[in-house]
């Protein structure tokens, strides 16, 4: 068999079945993603910028609600 027709030949049996597994897992990946999963991405990114920051966010909320309730 020469070069170029290997390279057409179909995987072998062994690449094969991973392949459709991992296609049957992200068919029930999109599934399982719900209408509300955009603001559960959205809630998540927001938690991963606010959470290291968590004193500074606090301190923050504070003296805005501290100025919008007149008290400074």
């Amino acid at each position: 068999m020469s070069t170029a027709s290997q390279s057409l030949a179909p995987p072998p049996r062994s690449l094969a079945d991973p392949a459709l597994s991992l296609r049957r897992h992200l068919q029930d990946c999109r599934l399982a993603r719900g209408r509300w999963f955009p603001a559960a991405a959205c809630a998540e990114r927001l938690h991963g910028i606010v959470a290291p920051r968590f004193v500074t966010t606090v301190t923050l909320t504070a003296a805005l609600l501290a100025l919008a309730c007149g008290w400074l």
